[in-house]
């Protein structure tokens, strides 16, 4: 099957008219298309006579009406702007096209979040210091630097601490740094 010129799409289907609608006909007298080509040439022929655009059946149909939208924006904005909740509540879109109708109608209220903070690598050195050294609890000390207190132990902040805490220099034992009490760390001196 070759690609057809518009010319030679409606010289084919001029013989399909002509020939009583036979694409049998159309074949036997051009040498081309198929039955199934020269239906389908008709029909864009017949859309583009009403006026109509040729690929407008193909276009994917809007699922849901204007006022659907309006509503799910509404209902977004006037109870606490939580997509997942919205979503739950009206049992319809998904989150992610709730997010694109929010920022059609109201992109100045739409809330992105976008992951986890992150931290230069003199922060998070900073941040091991003050654990090492902490007067109080770890969790004052996540407070006080802006991370929570999980992420003070986490594997990434545990692997800087070898290099910025200088309680790795001493014996475990003795070391003031609770990560270096942790049965899995492993003190340069050992």
């Amino acid at each position: 099957m070759g690609v057809y010129s518009y010319e030679d799409r409606m010289k084919a289907v001029e013989v399909y008219i002509r020939c009583g609608f036979s694409p049998k006909a159309v074949f036997h007298a051009l040498g081309y298309p198929s039955k199934n080509s020269v239906k389908t040439w008709y029909r864009e022929y017949i859309e583009e006579l009403d006026g109509g655009d040729r690929h407008d059946r193909y276009r994917r149909k809007e699922k849901y009406a204007p006022e659907q939208k309006r509503a799910a924006v509404e209902y977004y904005l006037k109870h606490g702007q939580n997509r997942a909740r919205t979503v739950r509540e009206l049992g319809y879109p998904g989150s992610g096209m709730l997010a694109k109708w929010i920022g059609e109608i109201a992109p100045d209220t739409l809330i992105r979040r976008h992951g986890r903070v992150r931290f230069s690598l003199q922060e998070k050195q900073d941040a091991v210091m003050a654990l090492c050294f902490r007067q109080g609890s770890a969790e004052k000390v996540a407070g006080t630097v802006g991370a929570t207190r999980s992420a003070l132990y986490s594997g990434e902040t545990h692997s800087l601490e070898r290099r910025a805490c200088p309680a790795w220099i001493k014996d475990v034992e003795t070391a003031t740094c609770p990560m270096a009490r942790r049965p899995w760390s492993r003190s340069p001196n050992r």
